[in-house]
């Protein structure tokens, strides 16, 4: 049969009909539910966690190896042993290597009774006497490089042949011709501490008058000034060539490393020529027009 629900309920309010429960809901009637509701099932069990796996050993550490053995010292070599002022002794000084020269033996003892000489090739000597320890020299040695710097006033021409004296711009110089061998001369004195046992270096400074291609060749020759000076002995020359500037008012220097001086020593009074070889006897001398000297340089050549 129809079910009568009531007339005009109210929102949320239910009617009851053969255990079934209905709820009006503002527009229509809603079934709710039964007179009796069933019990939920029971739920079911969580399952066991796993086991958790074994960890693994830690494996063995592996043993140092054995600590080498220390190498031997080696021997130690000279030096000095033992040093106690006047009235001690230096002593155990097997060699000392200078740059020209050693000293080998060093023995100096009791309060500076002995000496200290270096080889001869050095020129220095110490001498211990009384307390006093004298340096001296024999020549050789030290001191500057440069012996001595000449400029065209200093030429001393010879008779005949010689260089010409000119200017280049207030410049003095000294003109060679390009068809004649022509010289000039410079005096002085070896300065005392000179090495001379290589020889001497002397460098020409010198401009092409008018060239900016072509070789001119210079030669130098020295006399120790020992003997009759009315007479020239100079030693055998030296020479050597040069390549002048692309621009003729650059200077050229021309090296050239004598080993022919004549014997000269420190102290000695010298003459030193320079020549230019115009005709090429000893090497090309191709450079047209003068070549104009400005300066020369005496060196030593160690």
């Amino acid at each position: 049969m129809p079910i009568d629900f009531p007339p005009n309920p109210s929102i949320g309010a239910t009617y009851s009909y053969s255990s079934i429960v209905w709820t009006y809901n503002g527009i229509a009637w809603d079934k709710t539910t039964g007179s009796g509701s069933g019990t939920n099932g029971s739920t079911g069990s969580t399952g066991a966690t796993g086991a958790t796996g074994a960890t693994g050993n830690n494996g063995t550490n592996g043993i140092n190896g054995a600590t080498g053995a220390t190498g031997a010292t080696g021997p130690v070599g000279p030096y000095v042993i033992s040093f106690n002022g006047l009235s001690g002794s230096v002593t155990g000084v097997a060699s000392f290597n200078g740059s020209t020269g050693a000293v080998t033996g060093v023995s100096l003892v009791n309060g500076f009774t002995g000496g200290i000489t270096f080889a001869a090739s050095t020129g220095i000597t110490f001498t211990a006497s009384a307390g006093t320890i004298t340096l001296s020299t024999t020549g050789g040695g030290g001191g500057s490089k440069t012996y001595a710097v000449y400029t065209p006033l200093d030429n001393q021409p010879p008779a005949a042949n010689f260089a010409t004296i000119d200017t280049r711009n207030s410049i003095m110089v000294l003109d060679f011709d390009a068809a004649t061998d022509e010289s000039a001369v410079f005096v002085g004195v070896i300065p005392e501490a000179a090495s001379l046992g290589s020889g001497l270096k002397i460098r020409i400074n010198w401009m092409a008058t008018s060239a900016t291609s072509g070789t001119c060749r210079w030669g130098v020759q020295i006399e120790r000034m020992n003997t009759d000076e009315d007479s020239d002995s100079f030693d055998t020359a030296a020479t050597a060539g040069s390549t002048t500037n692309a621009t003729s008012g650059i200077i050229t220097t021309t090296e050239i490393t004598i080993t022919t001086i004549d014997s000269v020593s420190a102290g000695d009074p010298f003459r030193l020529k320079v020549f230019r070889d115009a005709d090429g006897t000893s090497g090309t001398d191709d450079m047209t027009g003068d070549a104009e000297l400005v300066s020369v340089e005496v060196r030593s050549a160690s």
